[in-house]
């Protein structure tokens, strides 16, 4: 029972690193664009006619440097008793006044749009996660799963 509560532990921890991980890729994929479900509201004329004065090119949305979406960063697995977590974050200031907005700036969520869109992905990883930690084969169990569900989806679709 030990090593299987091992290895429960130790697949419930890759789990959420991957998922995380999962998040993090998508919340970088949109900065700089609009192609994403996040609805942002386009930059104002002035901050783009800013831009362009600095070098940069008008009209995409927190991408200059790139130093926001590089602070985009995961910190998992964690564990609290028999709870497994992991955060994915940005130690950017500038992170937060572009994801909640401010007087002057609408908001532009790219962390917690990421998270709500990569929903049922982590759900799936999870759920791979957890059956392969109670009956292992870590690939195999994946597999089956996402077939499941894809199998599912298109019923659903029918």
């Amino acid at each position: 029972m030990l090593t299987d509560a091992a290895r429960a532990s130790e697949a419930e921890g890759e789990g959420i690193v991957k998922a995380c991980k999962l998040v993090q890729q998508t919340a970088k994929s949109y900065i700089g664009n609009y192609n994403h479900p996040g609805n942002w509201a386009q930059l104002a004329e002035a901050t783009q006619a800013d831009r362009v004065r600095q070098g940069f090119p008008a009209n995409e949305p927190l991408l200059r440097t790139g130093d926001l979406r590089d602070s985009i960063a995961i910190d998992a697995p964690h564990r609290n008793g028999r709870e497994v977590f992991g955060y994915v974050f940005s130690n950017n200031p500038i992170a937060r006044y572009q994801e909640l907005g401010t007087v002057s700036i609408p908001p532009r969520p790219f962390l917690s749009t990421a998270a709500m869109e990569c929903e049922p992905q982590v759900h799936r990883i999870l759920a791979a996660a957890f059956f392969a930690a109670r009956f292992g084969e870590w690939e195999v169990i994946s597999r089956a799963v996402r077939m499941t569900w894809d199998t599912a989806k298109d019923l659903a679709k029918e």
